[in-house]
């Protein structure tokens, strides 16, 4: 709930925000590495120009399938719909993210250098085991590696593989279609 609150609290300001000043090394800037200040730097600029891009093929897409549908069908199944789920998606794997890392942070677990062995960055906290998520360089390999501490975890990673294809085999047909 705090989450929640914090996101429609501030909203615009984070919509907005490319951490300019951490970067240039106020608010403790020593404190963030070369990685996370580059990230910091293009993420905003990368979603803006992600969803510049797709606009044209997705709001073409969405009034053709919209074709006969009254304005509530739209507005609930195009637009209130996607937004809970996503808002219910990130919730959950922001929180359960959030657990692992700052969890591995109380416990001290350390990345070490290139090349060590993940089961290192496992360890238990408040009878649950976690794991050091930032220690991975790709957002999928933190992905997998989050379903690892799930039961179920090779299900879990079917499921999200049989996802992803369905994701780009649907925009692709929309691209097409447009």
């Amino acid at each position: 709930v705090q989450g929640i609150g914090y996101h429609f609290n501030y909203m615009i300001e984070l919509s907005f925000n490319t951490q300019a000043f951490e970067v240039a090394g106020f608010y403790n800037g020593e404190e963030s590495t070369d990685s996370q200040t580059t990230w910091m730097q293009t993420w905003t600029i990368f979603y803006w120009a992600w969803w510049i891009s797709w606009a044209p093929f997705v709001g073409t897409f969405i009034a053709q399938i919209s074709k006969g549908r009254t304005i509530r069908e739209f507005i609930v199944g195009n637009m209130i719909v996607p937004t809970l789920l996503t808002c219910i998606w990130l919730t959950i794997f922001g929180g359960i993210g959030l657990y692992n890392e700052l969890g591995s942070l109380q416990n001290g677990v350390e990345c070490g250098p290139e090349g060590t062995d993940p089961s290192e960055w496992v360890s238990e906290f408040n009878g649950h085991k976690i794991l050091k998520l930032s220690c991975f360089a790709e957002a999928q390999d933190m992905l997998f590696a989050t379903f690892t501490i799930f039961p179920l975890s090779k299900a879990v990673s079917v499921l999200t593989v049989i996802g992803v294809v369905t994701y780009f085999v649907t925009s692709s047909d929309s691209a097409s279609h447009v």
